[in-house]
């Protein structure tokens, strides 16, 4: 009888050890954990006074698809110190950006053009960010009228903040466009210069 009960115990505990082995997940091993460390998204990052910016962010993050997160100004932003911050290279005073940039890439960076110049909020944003250096980034710009000229300035500031830009853009009249003309823009920037980065059936 007491074999017979050794044996019951005996045969429960290997029936146990089989089940907890077989679901076991094995160990990942040192280059597989590398690569999910080092994973990548895209990430749409803007700022946006009046909303129009924000519209194209949401146009660009919906059809990547991806995230998209603002860049928080502390100020009260009106003309006269959107004029004083560009004609003066003065810096924003901003919240604390609320993502690891490591994470993401590649970057797409939408900001208004005022007076010729990234708005100062995107520029300190630039400057101030270290992490983005070595990161692939895409700059939208958006502005009252035509801008496609300063594409090239804005290219080489970025590059002069030692990022690896892949294309600046500029989407021009969003003044007297509303919601349902600024994501016919999107889409047709995303179709002409960026399918790369649009998921399948989104473009």
């Amino acid at each position: 009888m007491q074999l017979n009960r050794t044996s019951a115990v005996l045969f429960t505990v290997c029936l146990l050890t089989y089940i907890a082995t077989s679901f076991a997940q094995p160990p990942a091993p040192e280059n597989a954990r590398a690569a999910l460390d080092n994973s990548s998204q895209p990430l749409v990052i803007y700022y946006s006074r009046t909303g129009k910016a924000q519209t194209v962010a949401a146009a660009l993050a919906s059809r990547v698809p991806c995230d998209y997160v603002p860049i928080v100004s502390k100020r009260s932003i009106g003309i006269m110190t959107i004029t004083l911050d560009q004609f003066f290279n003065r810096d924003d005073e901003q919240e604390p950006f609320c993502r690891d940039l490591a994470n993401y890439n590649p970057l797409i960076i939408v900001s208004p053009i005022w007076f010729m110049k990234l708005s100062s909020p995107v520029r300190t944003f630039l400057q101030r960010h270290p992490e983005l250096r070595g990161k692939d980034i895409y700059i939208i710009t958006t502005s009252g009228g035509p801008m496609e000229k300063r594409n090239a300035a804005v290219a080489e500031y970025a590059k002069a903040q030692g990022l690896n830009v892949r294309g600046v853009f500029n989407i021009s009249g969003v003044m007297r466009k509303n919601k349902e003309d600024l994501e016919a823009d999107v889409k047709m920037l995303i179709e002409k210069n960026l399918q790369h980065l649009a998921a399948p059936g989104t473009h």
